[in-house]
């Protein structure tokens, strides 16, 4: 038997398989093996997708792969506090904004059918997209967070991060910052009619020295495409 292959992450680092003739010439029933079980009750012995990895085996001590698995208890707990605080959010967006204008929830209409169309392009085929969300808070008082162990901007990385399916964040010029100079990146300070002291650019995001500097905090996190999806493709298969 050849040795088994190891799937790298383009291939996803899915585990390894046995030879190309086992994985080649199988026959179906031994293929739907290796593909996401669409029969919830085998769920518990088949990891799907990424939502149910390797981090369950690797905690051996906190996780039952065999069904009791506190990982799913402990997304449940979790996201009952998100429920609860997006039905509030969404009630004061109702009345601020007109957020519930179209499906995807997006201010600009023009925009929203852009991405209206992208989801159904995709849907169509049973696979699924992510996407960028660009967040805005003016008039944020100056003062916030800390210099050092609260910095204001790591307290919304980390409320960011917390998002489920969320692969990035960056705050002001973010990435794009790394392409500039000191002296090109560097935002300008003046005092304004009120006595104020502002910057004439906000390549910072609103946030120097980890505390607020009274500036628009702008910022934006990036989701993976959804991992359940109705298209199969190679995972593993845990015999218990």
């Amino acid at each position: 038997m050849d040795e088994p292959q190891d799937f790298d992450i383009d291939g996803s680092k899915l585990g390894s398989f046995g030879s190309d003739e086992e994985m080649n010439g199988a026959d179906e029933k031994s293929k739907k093996d290796n593909v996401i079980d669409e029969d919830v009750s085998q769920v518990d012995n088949n990891s799907a997708g990424t939502l149910k990895s390797e981090y369950n085996l690797v905690r051996e001590d906190m996780a039952d792969v065999k069904g009791n698995d506190q990982s799913k208890v402990e997304f449940a707990r979790e996201t009952i506090g998100r429920v609860a605080a997006g039905a509030i959010a969404k009630k004061i967006l109702k009345m601020y904004a007109k957020t519930e204008n179209n499906i995807v929830r997006c201010l600009d209409p023009d925009y929203a059918q852009k991405i209206i169309e992208a989801i159904d392009e995709v849907q169509v085929k049973g696979d699924s997209v992510g996407g960028i969300v660009t967040c805005i808070a003016r008039n944020v008082p100056r003062g916030l967070g800390c210099p050092v162990f609260d910095k204001l901007e790591v307290d919304l990385a980390k409320a960011m991060l917390s998002l489920p399916a969320m692969m990035g964040f960056e705050i002001g010029s973010g990435f794009a910052g790394t392409f500039l100079t000191g002296s090109e990146h560097n935002d300008e300070f003046f005092m304004d009619e009120h006595g104020n002291i502002r910057t004439r650019t906000n390549r910072s995001g609103g946030v120097q020295g980890g505390i607020s500097n009274g500036e628009t905090i702008y910022l934006r996190i990036a989701f993976k495409p959804t991992s359940t999806i109705a298209v199969s493709y190679i995972t593993y298969h845990i015999s218990l």
